[in-house]
């Protein structure tokens, strides 16, 4: 779906417009650089790793790159206007407003039960490819701990620290005191993110507040 995309609709539109978004520019720098290292590589002694071949390594990580580059232009151009970005929020909130309610449920599981019911760990098989939960460590519907934090420190907390700091919401209503869905989705997102007890996410975090 995502080649299709790229072909009959991102590159249509970016020669019709014959400019790119300046949102892109430190994206191509880096995929740039990356596809250099990725060619200077060949000519290091790599030692193989589980008889992996090197270039199949740089073969995945371009792929990979050029997956993620791809993504990233075809949703941006695709929401290059502002009802249809209200309408991908409004879809961001509510699947975040969903894993937060599935790391309620394993926090409330192994602090009050001490175990993980049968139905979390149904949940997590069709989430996941290994349906595995970890004691004492809130995973959400993310494949383990670590991938819960990067998903929040992605994608969701960015946009719900700068809804909350802006005192802006996509939504009219307003809670006691002038609270926000955003506002609660954030507290919510740094639990979560707490409870994951991910060193990785824990520092990541620490540089976006910075920034």
């Amino acid at each position: 779906p995502l080649i299709i995309l790229v072909f009959f609709f991102w590159l249509p539109m970016t020669i019709k417009q014959k400019r790119l978004a300046v949102e892109t520019v430190p994206l191509v720098v880096f995929t740039l650089i990356s596809l250099l290292s990725i060619g200077l590589s060949f000519y290091l002694r790599i030692p193989s790793f589980r008889n992996n071949q090197s270039w199949m390594s740089s073969l995945q990580g371009m792929l990979t790159l050029l997956m993620g580059l791809c993504f990233y232009l075809v949703t941006l151009t695709m929401h290059d206007v502002g009802v249809k970005l209200e309408q991908s929020l409004r879809w961001i909130n509510i699947g975040g407003l969903v894993i937060l309610v599935v790391c309620l449920l394993q926090a409330f599981s192994f602090i009050v039960l001490n175990y993980y019911p049968d139905f979390l760990y149904w949940l997590q098989s069709i989430a996941t490819a290994n349906g595995m939960l970890y004691r004492e460590r809130v995973s959400g519907v993310a494949l383990e701990p670590s991938w819960l934090a990067h998903q929040l420190n992605m994608l969701y907390l960015p946009l719900w620290l700068a809804f909350s700091v802006r005192k802006e919401s996509i939504y009219k209503y307003r809670f006691f005191k002038g609270f926000t869905l955003e506002n609660m989705l954030l507290i919510g997102g740094m639990s979560a993110l707490f409870l994951s007890f991910s060193r990785i996410g824990w520092i990541t975090t620490y540089g976006m507040l910075a920034y």
